[in-house]
């Protein structure tokens, strides 16, 4: 019978006198006490101190690889090195019995109780902690684990968890047990061997004993792996220590084959790609392969007539995963790595068996699915005549295996069942669908027409049905079919009624991609077809939140599609030109119209942009007389101006995504819009750069700016203020706009500017800018999510690293100290490091476009700015205080008349009133009568009575801290007329 272990049958006293001087090197290495003394400082009043020591965990850890040398070098002071080899081996192998040893971990609860965790724990943790890191950096050349420990690791490892040893131990990476264990395989051989042959010898402290005559005898019978669980990681070492045994004669098919028997569950089912009749060097190995398809035969005999029920038990279903080492404990093994195309033919030859058994007796879940995975052919094997042994099969199936075939093995049966004139369209599939999981994005997004048309003008419709019937439908579903079928104009008529009666999203994708008509309907099929997608657009309000964003995120690629097909190079061009082909009649409501005795337009003016009624006096009314409300020109008028202002808040946001990516745009295409009120209005207020580098605001004329009136020359841009700033010309146009009363629909030219810092750019390719904060997770998402923030997914950072895609293929990343499973999981998280990538890699901050940096600092500064938790209510980031001073510096001569009555400061506006002296905070906006007493001002019409009117700010944005300050500083100026008696004590009380 198996001896099942305990944890009082190991003798670990030659450990317990080491672990007091470990954990207070580890202590001293860390500077534990240090850092705890410092969260204690920090911690809110609702924390208890468990707080601090967890947080202090959270840093030491991500701090573990840049201190992991000098805590080798703390313990080689310790003692023997080849000593405290030996005992950081005893503890990789005991972490379960060290961490059941201190009250804060909790064996029946199998969690960390909160108010038990101490410094104790923590330092028990970091020791552990530090034990993995020496053990996985073996790999480096200077290692300070001698391989020769790291295969007694391995090999007491197996030995334990082939015992029924329950501990959890983590295996090395992948990269250490590659280059310092598996190079030298035949050390574990003799773990091998003695388990076929009946028993495994431990020392009395738990390691394993290659020595006959040393050591405890444990006794292995059935059970020898353990319970049933499939994929097991220490099953798969042992089943990859077992195929070198055999190959190299070693063990003996029989003995292997026996173990096997009493443990199906384990059988390494991955060796039947290996083809038996090209083992001839290795017999031993060439017979086990003959026992596994035996064995499959028999099972499957029997199988076929289980119940399907049965066979969806996981306990049931052998593992094809092959015995890979993982960098990660808890990620998921790799797909199969079959490798040989015997297994290939297996499979199809059990889908052809399938084909003529009952439909009541095939089974759905079935062993013989993964065989189809294969990634490689074997050494030797010929792709042609694994090709033509294809052929002999059935083509359904082969058609069948698609399900779950490899690409690999996709092309071979593309080839067997002659189909190699879509091979092409085939790759690019794979192409798009990894393009689309990196992009965190579904295969039914949006399609790059400009690839996808060469490679389907020439099918025949025959070929590229059966590749949307057959090979689609088994591997991505209806959806990629469907637009495919878009857009080579296939049941068009089908596609319409999904979209615009049945609201389909994926229907709604494809319409815009149908083909349009030549000459010169074009453009109006062209217009049709957006209007339809717009109206889809406002049915969205029909539908609950979550369907109304997938509804509202089918329009926008139907309408992206429409944009490629119809000849525009990006969705804000399409939109510009089917808007601008209906200037003249939006241009009609703008023009004054006697309704009922009234007269009404639509005005787009700073102060008063939207419905006008002038009665017949001409004095403007604020509201629309009862006679008029229901008027049926003036229902259409307010319907027009809804219409509207959807269509200027879609244009605002295209125009700002156009300053963002640089995205040039022809002057025929910017006078296209001038007859458009609205889209001109919008041009006109923004500052714009032709090829040349002359720059204004847009004028059918030219470009007019602070050196006049100029002809553009090229096409042209939307202007950045980091260019201005470059350029020494940022001053100059923020005065003259204000000067001119130009009010921007968004800012461009008071835009808050980021620039790398001397810091930043030496830490290279990181940014710690905005680390280090608490931030509220709720209103952090939201944020993200509005400027185009997404999480990363599942499989990085659990959903807590954010990213933004940019112009020029950079992709901009902002991580957080965080482990769990949903980024709102906890109310609140501490931000980490921003960097940027291209292509995959990490790019130097001196590499990242200006603009594209300034463009993502400034996203985030905004995330941290509203969802900073209580404590640090007043953040203001140096750019926004900038862009601050900035604004006031510009309405300078507006504000005070007076010379000296303001002065700008680093982070304060000095204002001198008749009755005393100030300074506002540029931050928060407190005041404070010089020379440092508080002045409280709650900003209300009653307290500014008889002060003068702000200026308007010279951007639309709501900026309301600005204005609030705006306000403040013009109250104190002309302080000796503030009828607010509170507010004159405190300014006269405290100047007497």
């Amino acid at each position: 019978m198996l001896q099942v272990l305990h944890e009082e049958q190991f003798d670990l006293s030659a450990l317990r006198p080491w672990l007091a001087p470990l954990l207070e090197a580890t202590a001293k290495v860390f500077e534990v006490d240090a850092a705890h003394a410092a969260a204690i400082e920090h911690l809110r009043p609702q924390q208890d101190e468990e707080r601090a020591w967890d947080t202090v965990n959270w840093r030491l850890e991500r701090t573990l690889t840049e201190r992991l040398d000098a805590w080798l070098g703390r313990l080689d002071t310790l003692g023997p090195r080849e000593l405290l080899q030996r005992t950081l081996l005893l503890v990789r192998l005991h972490e379960a019995r060290l961490l059941r040893s201190h009250p804060a971990w909790s064996p029946e609860e199998e969690r960390v109780p909160r108010a038990l965790y101490d410094r104790a724990a923590l330092l028990l943790d970091l020791l552990l902690a530090c034990s993995r890191a020496a053990f996985a950096a073996a790999d480096r050349d200077a290692a300070w684990i001698a391989p020769a420990t790291l295969r007694e690791f391995v090999a007491s490892q197996l030995a334990l968890r082939l015992l029924g040893d329950e501990q959890d131990s983590q295996p090395l990476p992948a990269a250490v047990f590659e280059t310092r264990v598996w190079s030298e395989p035949r050390a574990l051989l003799p773990l091998v061997q003695q388990v076929l042959a009946g028993h495994v010898r431990l020392h009395a402290d738990g390691r394993w004993s290659a020595d006959s005559s040393a050591g405890t005898v444990l006794a292995v019978s059935a059970g020898v792996l353990g319970a049933p669980r499939r994929r097991d990681r220490f099953a798969r070492r042992f089943a990859r220590l077992l195929e070198h045994a055999l190959r190299h004669g070693q063990a003996t098919a029989a003995a292997a084959a026996e173990l096997y028997r009493t443990q199906p569950g384990f059988t390494p089912y991955y060796l039947l790609g290996l083809d038996p009749r090209r083992l001839d060097r290795a017999p031993e190995l060439a017979n086990f392969v003959r026992f596994l398809w035996q064995r499959l035969q028999d099972e499957e005999a029997a199988w076929r007539l289980r119940p399907a029920q049965a066979l969806e038990h996981d306990d049931l279903l052998p593992d094809f995963s092959p015995p890979v080492e993982l960098d990660n404990g808890d990620a998921d093994p790799p797909s199969v790595r079959l490798v040989g195309g015997e297994a290939l033919l297996w499979h199809c030859r059990w889908r052809e068996a399938q084909l003529e058994q009952p439909s009541d007796r095939v089974v759905q879940h079935h062993f013989y699915w993964p065989l189809a995975r294969i990634e490689a052919l074997q050494p030797g094997e010929s792709r042609a005549e694994l090709v033509a042994r294809l052929r002999e099969l059935r083509p359904a199936a082969l058609e069948a295996a698609f399900g779950t075939a490899s690409e690999l093995a996709e092309s071979l049966l593309f080839e067997a069942l002659q189909r190699t004139e879509l091979e092409p369209l085939r790759q690019w599939r794979h192409a798009h669908a990894a393009r689309c999981r990196h992009e965190g994005l579904g295969s039914e997004s949006r399609l790059p027409v400009h690839e996808l048309r060469p490679l389907l003008a020439p099918l025949a419709q025959a070929a590229f049905e059966w590749f949307c019937t057959v090979y689609l439908h088994a591997t991505e579903g209806g959806s990629l079919a469907t637009l495919l079928r878009g857009l080579r104009g296939d049941r068009a008529e089908a596609l319409l009624h999904s979209a615009l009666h049945k609201h389909a999203h994926v229907p709604i994708m494809a319409i815009g991609l149908l083909p349009l008509p030549e000459g010169e309907a074009r453009e109006a099929a062209c217009l049709e077809r957006y209007l339809q997608l717009k109206a889809l657009d406002k049915e969205a309000g029909r539908y609950g939140a979550e369907r109304r964003a997938h509804h509202q995120a089918a329009v926008t690629v139907g309408l992206a599609h429409l944009a490629a097909v119809a000849g525009y190079d990006s969705l804000g061009s399409l939109e510009w030109a089917m808007e601008a082909r209906q200037g003249e009649q939006v241009a009609a409501w703008f023009e004054p119209r006697t309704i009922g005795g009234y007269q009404v337009h639509i005005e787009l003016h700073a102060e008063t942009t939207g419905p006008v009624v002038v009665n017949a006096k001409g004095k403007r009314l604020a509201t629309a007389p009862t006679a008029l409300r229901k008027h049926p020109q003036w229902l259409a008028l307010k319907t027009a101006w809804v219409g509207l202002k959807e269509q200027r808040r879609r244009f605002v946001a295209a125009l700002e995504r156009r300053l963002v990516d640089a995205t040039a745009m022809g002057q025929a295409q910017l006078d296209s819009v001038m007859d458009h009120p609205l889209m001109a209005d919008l041009a006109q207020r923004l500052v714009w750069q032709d090829e040349a580098g002359g720059m204004g605001l847009y004028r059918r004329d030219g470009l007019e700016g602070p050196d006049g009136l100029h002809g553009p020359c090229g096409s042209l841009r939307l202007v950045h203020p980091v260019e201005l700033l470059r350029q020494g010309r940022l001053a100059d146009w923020q005065r003259w706009l204000v000067e001119r009363g130009v009010v921007q629909p968004f800012k461009q030219v008071f835009r808050e500017i980021y620039v790398p810092t001397p810091a930043e750019l030496k830490a290279g390719d990181r940014s710690a800018r905005y680390a280090g904060r608490w931030l509220r997770t709720r209103p952090a998402q939201a944020l993200f999510k509005a400027r185009d923030w997404a999480p990363a997914g599942w499989r990085e950072r659990a959903l807590a690293l954010h990213r933004r895609h940019f112009a020029d293929g950079v992709l901009a990343c902002f991580d957080f100290h965080f482990d769990g499973h949903c980024f709102t999981e906890p109310n609140e998280l501490e931000s980490d490091l921003a960097w940027f990538e291209r292509d995959g890699r990490r790019l130097a901050l001196s590499e990242v476009p200006p603009v594209t940096f300034s463009e993502a600092m400034r996203d985030l500064d905004l995330v941290v700015a509203r969802s900073l938790g209580g404590d640090d209510a007043g953040y203001g980031s140096p750019a926004t205080v900038q862009a601050r001073r900035e604004l006031l510096q510009a309405l300078l001569p507006a504000l005070a008349p007076e010379p000296g009555a303001l002065t700008l400061g680093k982070r304060y506006v000095h204002v001198r009133g008749r009755l005393a002296q100030y300074r506002i905070h540029l931050v928060s906006g407190h005041i404070h009568i010089e020379p440092g007493a508080c002045l409280c001002v709650i900003p209300a019409p009653e307290a500014a009575a008889g002060a003068r009117q702000p200026p308007r700010l010279p951007y639309e944005e709501e900026d309301a801290k600005s204005a609030e300050i705006l306000s403040k500083l013009l109250l104190l100026l002309d302080d000796d007329r503030i009828r607010d008696e509170s507010i004159r004590r405190q300014i006269v009380g405290r100047r007497s």
